[in-house]
């Protein structure tokens, strides 16, 4: 079986983006452009195939490992970013700001 997993609350990318910058104790630099202008370039440029992967909502939710293994979220959506930006300072990495 493959199972996707999540905290029950689903975030955009931008949210995403916010939160592990955050997380990181950098500045967002997230860059907000219209979908249609992306469209337009990668109609141009050739690669219309990735902008609509890029594009599109991925949505991922836990219900199908929950009733079936009981698994639940071992801790929340910010404790997670907090213990992941702390795994990745301790080992030398540091987030471009």
């Amino acid at each position: 079986e493959t199972y996707l997993l999540d905290d029950g609350i689903a975030r955009s990318s931008s949210e995403l983006v916010a939160a592990v910058a955050g997380s990181l104790g950098v500045p967002n630099r997230d860059l907000a452009v219209p979908v249609w202008g992306l469209r337009a370039a990668a109609a141009l440029l050739g690669c219309r195939a990735a902008v609509e992967r890029l594009t599109y909502s991925l949505v991922v939710n836990s219900r199908k490992i929950r009733p079936q293994l009981g698994w639940q979220p071992p801790f929340d959506f910010d404790q997670g970013l907090k213990t992941t930006a702390e795994w990745f300072t301790a080992r030398g990495f540091r987030a471009l700001s």
